[in-house]
């Protein structure tokens, strides 16, 4: 038998160790223990008094030891409840909900900015389309603007802030005053400046052949690109004219995309050739060339307009001698006020150059006078200009063309004029024909 003394280290050492793995076990949870947990415990390991009997010992032990294990299962529940509505995972409905309001708010927000957007566009694009379709319209009234040729002034000083910002824009885009040009119609009337000579009965062949019309442009004026075809087109014989092919040397600008093509589809003869990247005027005309189809190629700039009877006389010419490249006579359309300004015949010149191979403009020398007969006839040219001239197809391509290396433009009126005269051909200025030229 055991004596008392021992019995009692035993229980000691048993729950020594019971207590020991329960703190263990509680070590690292996330609440303290019951606030009287730990004095239940050093309860239980007080030693009993000598005089208690075994049974009175084991019962209060008992005791003790149920009253902490209920309140360290109370402690777990409370633990698990704490654990619970720490991890409990976020209403995902809820913020599924929000978010899908949210993305509403903003979706609906960005649809009225863009709806905003659209209207100001809208705007503008229709105030465009107005000023287009003004210029569009054939002339109502024989004394409007820019009739007959005669100058429209806008007075810069009484204008509001809009027509002043459009003036601005327009010398930006196009070094002349667009707003003004976007007044006056495309097919406005222009008089007829030939002398009585050009107009004689038998001046001109019965028969010459077609020529077909190449035109150039790079982000162009609308209203300007469009009265130089009207002119074309309401000046020109039928018979003649064989096409205009339209240059788009990669322009920008959105009123040279659909709006050209949709306007230019009522005429048949103008066709629209685009470039696929900026290409420069020379290699622009040859791409326009490799498309033409006449006998005759007619090169003009897209910011001029032709008055009546200009196309007969280069034609006459070159059905006379197809080694002729003829230029007709160059008048100034003013780029303030759009006022077409005749060179009267005794200003007529023919071209020249310096040293340093600049064009340049000389009076017509007395040996050629003589030769001429008449102050309206063709006069010999060391060189023309550039930008406006007819040549015959075959001696354009016998000549070599252009040379493609050239690059925008610049300097290939002179080589074009060089070789022309060193292959055996001739340079003329025709007075009878009359084309201004911004």
């Amino acid at each position: 038998m055991i004596p008392r003394r021992n019995r009692n280290l035993i229980i000691k050492i048993i729950f020594f160790c019971s207590a020991l793995y329960l703190l263990s076990s509680f070590r690292n949870s996330q609440e303290s223990s019951p606030d009287n947990l730990q004095e239940n415990i050093e309860e239980i390991f007080e030693a009993p008094d000598s005089g208690l009997e075994k049974n009175n010992v084991d019962s209060k032990i008992n005791n003790k030891i149920d009253i902490a294990n209920a309140k360290i299962k109370e402690h777990e529940e409370n633990k698990k409840e704490v654990k619970n509505i720490v991890l409990e995972p976020p209403n995902v409905e809820n913020e599924k909900a929000a978010q899908e309001e949210k993305d509403k708010w903003r979706e609906a927000e960005d649809k009225k900015d863009k709806e905003e957007d659209r209207i100001k566009e809208k705007e503008e694009e229709d105030k465009a389309d107005e000023a287009q379709n003004f210029a569009i319209l054939p002339p109502k009234n024989p004394d409007g603007p820019g009739e007959m040729g005669k100058p429209y002034k806008v007075d810069k000083e009484k204008a509001d802030n809009e027509t002043k910002a459009k003036i601005e824009k327009g010398w930006q885009n196009n070094a002349y005053n667009e707003y003004v040009c976007d007044l006056i119609s495309v097919t406005r009337s222009l008089p007829d400046l030939r002398d009585e000579w050009c107009k004689a009965p038998d001046r001109m062949l019965p028969k010459l052949p077609k020529t077909s019309i190449i035109i150039c442009f790079h982000n162009e004026g609308w209203s300007v690109l469009l009265r130089s075809v009207h002119s074309i087109l309401n000046r020109s014989p039928e018979n003649l004219l064989k096409e205009i092919i339209l240059v788009d040397d990669a322009s920008d600008m959105n009123h040279l995309k659909m709006d050209l093509e949709n306007y230019m589809s009522q005429y048949p003869k103008v066709r629209i050739v685009r470039a696929p990247e900026r290409l420069g005027l020379i290699r622009a005309r040859l791409l326009g060339a490799s498309k033409a189809s006449a006998p005759v190629l007619t090169f003009l700039d897209s910011h001029i307009e032709c008055t009546p009877g200009w196309m007969e006389p280069l034609l006459d010419r070159i059905a006379r001698n197809s080694t002729i490249v003829v230029c007709p006579s160059i008048d100034v359309l003013d780029t303030e006020t759009l006022e077409y300004q005749d060179y009267k015949i005794g200003y007529f010149a023919v071209g020249g150059f310096d040293w340093n191979l600049q064009f340049n403009w000389h009076l017509v020398p007395e040996h050629e006078k003589k030769r001429r007969g008449h102050s309206w006839a063709p006069a010999w040219s060391p060189t023309m200009a550039g930008g406006l001239f007819s040549i015959d197809k075959e001696f354009f391509e016998k000549i070599g063309t252009y040379d493609s290396g050239f690059d925008i433009w610049g300097a290939e009126n002179l080589e074009l004029s060089f070789k022309t005269w060193m292959c055996g051909g001739t340079l003329e200025i025709v007075p009878c024909s009359k084309v201004g030229h911004i």
